[in-house]
């Protein structure tokens, strides 16, 4: 079961117990971040899809600290040819520019996730 956590990592315990599904933790995966925190932890492919340097603009932290992060994209975005991060019109495109191994070592419960669908 995929499940949108909309907390922190540490909540998860928390939204398993209020949901009455703990029997069934080791089938349960959250979606943590937004998906535009993967794009942020792998700044390279937004450099390749924006064709610009953007990623020196920005925060240097790891992409769950983020609060915002599609608002972060839309901020360094603003200026480039593509025009502003827009999730409908970019997000796809950006999924496929992923590296898997790299979002497996940068969020736990994505490696614990593709681990179980092996």
């Amino acid at each position: 079961m995929l499940c949108d956590l909309d907390a922190p990592e540490t909540k998860i315990a928390d939204d398993l117990k209020e949901n009455e599904i703990s029997d069934y933790k080791d089938s349960v995966f959250f979606m943590i971040q937004e998906m535009e925190a993967w794009f942020i932890s792998q700044p390279e492919i937004l450099d390749h899809f924006y064709n610009d340097n953007i990623s020196n603009r920005l925060a240097k932290k790891h992409a769950s600290l983020f609060e915002e992060p599609d608002k972060e994209l839309q901020r360094i975005t603003k200026n480039t040819a593509r025009k502003t991060y827009h999730k409908v019109n970019h997000g796809a495109q950006l999924l496929k520019l992923l590296d898997i191994d790299k979002l497996m070592r940068d969020f736990p419960e994505f490696k614990r996730l593709i681990d179980k669908l092996k």
